[in-house]
């Protein structure tokens, strides 16, 4: 059976997510044929598996995938399961850009993240002009709207023309709050100062302080992914907005001011991050000029590593239903998305000597007042 098209698989995964997996290859193609849509293969219906294992709610193609668990996160956010696409109604003009050619078409958001958008086009006139402009990937766009306060551009992700109506995914360039896009209503951020304290004496080298920092944003990425999706279930639903850098100090100890929810530092207890005890850390701080620190890491074994690792689950998981109580997601949802997205950047902050986050709301400018920056 020859493999379906794009169209006829991100039809075949959205049945697919909507029966949580439940459903035959047979089943699948049979409603798929009465909406007129190709047959799929088994190599789609595994892909559809993988996706639904990985946290995604949106079709994205086999390659796209691949090369998602093969690159840095930042290198391809709109492959990231963890920014998750919601479904929207609004109007919204692109422009496109291809060399030479500029092309202004009118269509509608139908799905929005933070990381990108599909938009559809139906006007017979837009799809006229589209089909005589052909945009293909990595085709520059601005999009924008009335409820815009200022344009996005992005890129051209996928572009299925043979669909009526069209449809067109679009990367940002920058992580996009959802909240500038509808009308969502966004929590209230404050300043928060983060010291990463470490067991070096003295200032480290670069490479060190970048690696510390990219797993430390990729911490509160996964932490905000789990409030996002948590709150999302709930009949009203608090967005948690991008962190915003108000200051950072890459000494050692490393030192952030961030504009960033208090809600999402509740949720974790930041004093004993990183899969280590409190005790043993002081333990380690007074015998480290013993050269004793090989012995006191060798004796931390995987078994205590997995307990704590299951601790912090289940203290994260308890915190997120404390302050969300009215949400209807899973415990194994829940579950899934902590040892998805906020576990692995844990490790990766210890491997790279990070021992304690020390976490306070800072009493300074407001968001306004100090001119943040986008942290990508």
């Amino acid at each position: 059976m020859a493999n379906a098209n794009y169209r006829d698989a991100r039809v075949g995964f959205a049945i697919y997510f909507r029966s949580h997996g439940a459903i035959s290859i047979e089943e699948l193609n049979e409603l798929l044929k009465a909406d007129g849509y190709g047959p799929i293969a088994q190599r789609t219906m595994t892909h559809y598996k993988n996706l639904l294992a990985a946290g995604f709610n949106r079709y994205i193609s086999i390659n796209r995938f691949d090369v998602a668990r093969a690159s840095r996160a930042y290198d391809n956010m709109s492959n990231l399961s963890r920014y998750k696409y919601r479904r929207t109604n609004q109007d919204v003009t692109v422009i496109f850009t291809k060399r030479t050619k500029i092309l202004e078409v009118h269509g509608k958001l139908i799905e929005i993240g933070d990381v990108g958008a599909i938009v559809e086009f139906s006007d017979e006139n837009s799809i006229e002009e589209l089909k005589n402009f052909k945009p293909s990937v990595k085709n520059r766009v601005v999009l924008y709207n009335s409820n815009l306060k200022k344009e996005i551009n992005g890129v051209v992700l996928t572009c299925d023309m043979v669909s009526q109506p069209i449809l067109v995914e679009f990367e940002y360039n920058r992580l996009v709050s959802v909240s500038e896009i509808e009308d969502t209503i966004s929590l209230p951020s404050q300043r928060v100062r983060f010291n990463l304290l470490s067991n070096e004496e003295s200032s480290v080298k670069i490479d060190v302080i970048g690696r510390r920092l990219y797993h430390f944003f990729e911490l509160l990425e996964g932490i905000r992914a789990l409030y996002n999706e948590t709150s999302s279930q709930s009949k009203d639903f608090n967005y948690a907005p991008p962190p915003l850098v108000s200051e950072i100090k890459v000494a050692s100890p490393a030192t952030l001011v961030l504009q960033f929810p208090p809600e999402l530092v509740a949720l974790v207890s930041w004093p004993l991050l990183l899969l280590i005890p409190m005790q043993w850390i002081v333990s380690v701080r007074k015998t480290w000029h013993e050269g004793t620190l090989q012995k006191k890491e060798a004796q931390l074994t995987d078994v205590k590593k997995r307990s704590i690792e299951e601790s912090l689950t289940s203290e994260i998981v308890i915190n997120t239903r404390i302050q969300l109580p009215e949400s209807r997601i899973s415990e194994e949802e829940l579950m899934r998305i902590v040892q998805t997205y906020i576990l692995p950047p844990y490790r990766d902050l210890a491997r790279s000597d990070v021992r304690v986050i020390e976490a306070t709301i800072d009493d300074g400018p407001t968001q306004e007042e100090n001119d943040p920056i986008d942290p990508r």
